[in-house]
């Protein structure tokens, strides 16, 4: 009998304190329909957290050497309409993250990569080390990176947006210390770790209904959290994957890797 996988996430809770990792170093923790169910599964619990008043500080991690390669290749090639799905769930996890009541950290200690850039540029707040390399290479496989352009922008500026989601290059973790949008760089995973931690604790110690409209309020200021902005970018990317140019890039880029 084979050995089950294990859960491709972990959730650990030490309220006020929460931190969700995610764990497939295998699979370079790239998102298809296990790691969704995992992730949607999770984040279900700190929203419950959040809620009852327990959680108020989330960070968003990952194991091995890369945080996230973006949509799982073979999946998206081998099931029809995986791609247009995950576009959407990836959509709304941005969503969920981006109007949590609590704070969100990312550390992201390699590549986070189209859907990990997303799920990254959703946090409020991101500690790197210099292996991190965040970007859009996505538009190389014909998916419009757009489900994530309002926290892009956000992140960056337009001009640095419209450099990395038509351009493809990823900001390593010196550029992201450089334009401002991370907020430490750390040396290596072990103390991006301890980090996390010591921000999530300074986070957690804020007051609480301070803290809650505090980030209301800039995602008001950044146009971030509009609800529309957000649906009408999901469009955008969900009608570019169910192209045929996208189906024709993605299976090339699967053959590429020596697995198709």
């Amino acid at each position: 009998m084979p050995t089950p996988r294990p859960a491709p996430v972990r959730l650990d809770l030490d309220p006020p304190i929460a931190v969700l990792r995610l764990c497939d170093p295998e699979r370079r923790n790239a998102l298809g329909s296990a790691m969704f169910d995992h992730l949607e599964t999770a984040i279900a619990s700190i929203e419950r957290g959040v809620a009852a008043g327990t959680l108020r500080a989330v960070g968003l991690a990952a194991e091995g050497s890369a945080f996230c390669a973006g949509f799982d290749l073979r999946e998206g090639v081998e099931v029809p309409g995986a791609v247009e799905g995950f576009v959407r769930r990836l959509a709304e996890l941005v969503r969920r993250i981006r109007h949590l009541d609590a704070t969100v950290v990312a550390a992201v200690q390699g590549p986070a990569l189209a859907g990990g850039a997303a799920l990254v540029s959703a946090c409020d707040l991101l500690l790197v080390t210099p292996e991190a390399r965040v970007g859009y290479p996505a538009i190389r496989v014909g998916v419009s990176p757009a489900v994530s352009g309002p926290t892009f922008v956000a992140a960056v500026g337009w001009g640095e947006a419209r450099v990395r989601m038509l351009g493809g290059e990823p900001l390593t973790g010196s550029d992201l210390v450089r334009i401002g949008w991370a907020s430490e760089l750390l040396p290596d995973a072990d103390t991006l770790d301890g980090a996390l931690r010591r921000w999530l604790d300074r986070l957690a110690s804020g007051g609480p209904i301070a803290m809650r409209s505090s980030k209301r309020s800039l995602d008001d200021l950044d146009g971030s959290g509009d609800l529309e902005h957000l649906a009408a970018a999901c469009r955008v990317s969900e009608r570019t994957a169910a192209g045929a140019e996208c189906r024709a890039r993605m299976a090339a880029a699967l053959r590429a890797t020596g697995k198709g």
